[in-house]
């Protein structure tokens, strides 16, 4: 399809070789070069007319008479890692004295759209606490359900009355603290990935009743159900 979604989907190129004469075409060698966002998985005729390396698969033909035409199915999977536009160039190439190379070589590019599930989990330890002697940890789980890479994540957490802030240890990434305010820049977290921020706090000794804190993430990549990107 066009267009894709970069994670575990589809992505099937179609190439038609026809030959417009006057003669028969012989020893056809058609070469065609993947785009790096993708992963090979087959291709129609297979080995031997088609053989790959690396991003370029080559396809041989001994002959193809005079209005016929060669057809060849690449299908390849779009990586999780993969934005912008897909380009996928192909050439064919004859012993055969061509009068009009100019239509031998045709791409195909193909948009990418990107979406990523984000969840937060978060838990406190210890609870309850003691006012004026407890130091308590939030532990933040941030989850990437895919399909695609998460860029640009980040996460908000605001501090509840009650605490002070001790410190704040991302697995990636870094964290800074304003106020009550914490954010953490977490970068790219790739699909079905996970990191874990820690964030201490120590107990005002004023502190009664309940504390109620919640974090939320965020990401410059599309999520399709953002009802899990908050938590309290």
């Amino acid at each position: 399809p066009d267009p894709v979604i970069a994670g575990p989907s589809t992505l099937t190129y179609t190439l038609m070789v026809v030959n417009d004469g006057p003669s028969d075409a012989v020893s056809l060698s058609l070469v065609a070069s993947l785009p790096t966002e993708v992963t090979f998985v087959s291709s129609t005729p297979g080995a031997p007319t088609c053989t790959r390396a690396g991003i370029t698969l080559t396809c041989t033909r001994p002959n193809l008479t005079v209005g016929s035409s060669w057809q060849i199915v690449i299908v390849t999977q779009v990586n999780a890692s993969a934005t912008g536009t897909l380009t996928h160039q192909a050439t064919i190439s004859s012993s055969t004295a061509d009068p009009n190379s100019a239509n031998n070589t045709a791409s195909a590019i193909t948009t990418v759209n990107t979406l990523a599930d984000l969840q937060l989990i978060k838990t406190d330890s210890p609870d309850p606490v003691i006012a004026g002697q407890s130091i308590l940890t939030y532990t933040l789980t941030v989850n990437n359900h895919g399909p695609s890479n998460a860029l640009n994540v980040s996460v908000a957490d605001t501090l509840p009355n009650g605490v002070i802030f001790q410190s704040a240890t991302p697995g990636i990434g870094s964290c800074n603290a304003a106020g009550q305010t914490v954010v953490c820049s977490l970068g790219t977290l790739v699909a079905s990935g996970n990191t874990v921020i820690r964030i201490r706090v120590g107990v005002a000794s004023s502190a009664t009743g309940t504390l109620s804190n919640t974090a939320t993430i965020f990401s410059t990549t599309p999520d399709p159900t953002p009802d899990n990107n908050s938590n309290t």
